[in-house]
């Protein structure tokens, strides 16, 4: 519905437009995606110090997604209601699903994308209070900076493809970071930082009708996103290196990103009213619980070693996330060099 450019002399045009007219019913023409998806990402930190606390940082990610979900479910009511899944249209439309997707540019094959994620670099200060005899140190951190848009775009002709940064967006990041140590082993820090993106005028796959969901869209156009705001705020207890080199951290964070919005260049095809409308635009939220254990191999040289560790993250409650708890692990190798 609301696709331009159809071809009703098409097979495939005549089978979706008839696939249209069938009435809503339960579940009927939905069908669930199963299958699995990666994510392995390498993080670079360069950090110069400069006088008075000032420092500049550099961050350079890479990641590697990898997207595999070629097995389909049919949710197609099978209980004698009409329509259901043994509707013949229905049961052309599974047939030529393929075909459909290749007719309009898309395909359902296994994505990877291996490159550069957008590289960010900000300007800080840091202030170190340790005049007290209450607590051991107060600190506070500011960063302000920007992220270059160094990631390739999304691969629009690819139906699970996930895009490795934020779609050619500029960004600036302003960061706080809030920190006080007691007993000489315990740390406890508070976080917030959002990050404004500038808008972006490309190519892009939309929605042409409020009844239209999923992750499949048809219609392509050029259109400015305005991506919404990135806001993040949490805090964190850490017993820092309280046996030998080993520490420990338990955390909590919410992530929130406002809605994302579509002004198309061709706004009589494609109103904004109605492109609008879809979910994947919509703001999204996600409480997490945060527990690290790490150890330091470098606890007797504060500027040289490995660290290792793993950690578990709990998704408390989310709107418009992926409902799942991560378990993973983290190498890093710090490196001081005096010029």
């Amino acid at each position: 519905v609301g696709v331009p450019d159809k071809d009703m002399s098409n097979p495939l045009d005549i089978l979706l437009t008839q696939l249209a007219l069938l009435p809503a019913q339960s579940t009927f023409g939905q069908i669930s995606f199963e299958g699995t998806f990666s994510d392995l990402e390498a993080n670079f930190l360069l950090t110069q110090n400069l006088s008075n606390g000032m420092f500049i940082e550099a961050l350079i990610p890479v990641r590697r997604l990898k997207a595999h979900a070629n097995c389909f479910t049919d949710l197609s009511p099978s209980d004698g209601s009409c329509p259901s899944k043994n509707n013949p249209i229905w049961q052309a439309f599974l047939t030529s699903f393929d075909a459909i997707l290749a007719r309009y540019d898309l395909t359902r094959e296994p994505y990877s994308k291996t490159g550069l994620s957008d590289v960010t670099v900000v300007f800080g200060i840091t202030k170190s209070y340790e005049k007290t005899d209450v607590i051991d140190f107060v600190d506070t951190t500011i960063r302000i900076g920007f992220v270059a848009p160094s990631a390739p775009l999304q691969d629009e002709t690819n139906i699970f493809s996930v895009p490795l940064g934020s779609n050619k967006h500029w960004g600036v990041p302003i960061v706080f970071d809030f920190a006080f140590g007691a007993c000489e082993w315990v740390i406890v820090g508070f976080h917030f930082d959002a990050l404004v993106f500038a808008p972006k005028t490309r190519e892009i796959r939309v929605q042409t009708s409020p009844a239209q969901s999923g992750i499949i869209r048809l219609a392509r156009t050029t259109a400015k996103v305005s991506k919404g705001t990135l806001w993040r705020a949490g805090g964190f207890v850490r017993a820092d290196q309280f046996c030998r080199g080993l520490s420990c951290t338990v955390g909590y964070s919410f992530v929130t990103q406002n809605s994302d919005r579509l002004c198309p260049c061709n706004v009589k095809c494609f109103p904004p009213s109605i492109v609008n409308t879809n979910d994947i635009l919509k703001s999204w939220s996600m409480h997490t619980l945060h527990v690290l254990a790490d150890y330091e191999f470098d606890y007797c040289d504060e500027d040289n070693g490995l660290r290792v560790g793993l950690f578990y993250n709990v998704q408390l409650s989310g709107a418009r996330t992926i409902n799942t708890n991560m378990i993973g692990g983290v190498l890093g190798l710090s490196m001081t060099v005096d010029f």
